[in-house]
């Protein structure tokens, strides 16, 4: 007996619901892969099956890296001055192996940039694993290394919701630091100091220290206010201020750079 065929309409919905259930599943698609075509890219899943035989290098920033990383990453920054050097020292480690370079992942260039560079010194068989740190750390967990244990603990991820509800307007920061019970405090690096916008008791802290300070609970007597550069150190710095039961805190939305442009 032949099987009926389907309305063409029913097959198109079909193929509609699996795209979005695609779209889904990648989150935001990947919009950077358009600007830097000549990158050789390696899937999360094909990265998973050959994990125990490639190289896997995080090439963020040792905040980002020391917060939440794959497990078996070793770490060099993009920002190195010493970064090519660094990674050809890697790949003469492990001639035959795959090196796998990753950031953020999705809307983070540092991935295609460092690949990029490394392809740049003649360093070979070097991929960008483009999907990032987050898409690894949800999909992944038990080899993910998440403040320092693994396997990760996903329910300590943080969501972009939960980010975003600490931001808060420059305008609405500069009122609140008037008051005598605010801290603002300024993690900028020293090579990033400039301008300072014109809040009440700022305080410059090392992020060192800064997390010395919250594993001892000290500052929990104020209402915290944190600015960076450009909105994206706070990122990482709230996973700390969670992890040791802070939760009268602020940030500065888009960093200083917003408030000096």
């Amino acid at each position: 007996m032949d099987t009926p065929k389907r309305p063409i309409w029913v097959l198109l919905g079909i193929t509609l619901l699996l795209y979005f259930y695609s779209l889904s599943v990648l989150g935001e698609g990947f919009p950077l892969r358009e600007k830097y075509p000549e990158v050789p890219i390696i899937e999360i899943n094909d990265l998973f099956q050959q994990y125990e035989n490639v190289v896997i290098v995080d090439v963020r920033s040792r905040l980002e890296f020391s917060t939440v990383h794959i497990s078996k990453a070793l770490h060099v920054a993009l920002s190195n001055i010493l970064y090519v050097d660094l990674i050809k020292n890697i790949r003469r480690s492990n001639p035959q192996q795959k090196l796998v370079l990753y950031c953020n992942g999705h809307s983070c260039a540092k991935s295609y940039k460092a690949t990029k560079k490394a392809i740049g010194a003649a360093i070979d068989n070097v991929f960008a694993f483009d999907a990032g740190i987050f898409d690894w750390a949800t999909t992944y967990p038990g080899k993910t290394t998440l403040l320092g244990e693994s396997p990760a603990d996903i329910n300590k991820i943080i969501s972009k919701a939960e980010f975003n509800s600490v931001l808060k307007d420059y305008s609405f920061l500069l009122l609140l630091s008037q008051k005598d019970d605010v801290m603002v405090i300024d993690i900028r690096d020293r090579f990033q100091m400039g301008f300072t916008p014109p809040f009440k008791n700022v305080k410059r802290i090392k992020l060192d220290s800064l997390l010395a300070k919250f594993m001892i609970g000290e500052l929990k007597d104020k209402k915290l206010i944190f600015i960076d550069a450009v909105g994206k150190q706070i990122r990482w710095l709230q996973y700390y201020l969670k992890e040791f039961g802070y939760t009268d805190y602020m940030f500065l939305r888009g960093g200083v750079a917003s408030v000096s442009s």
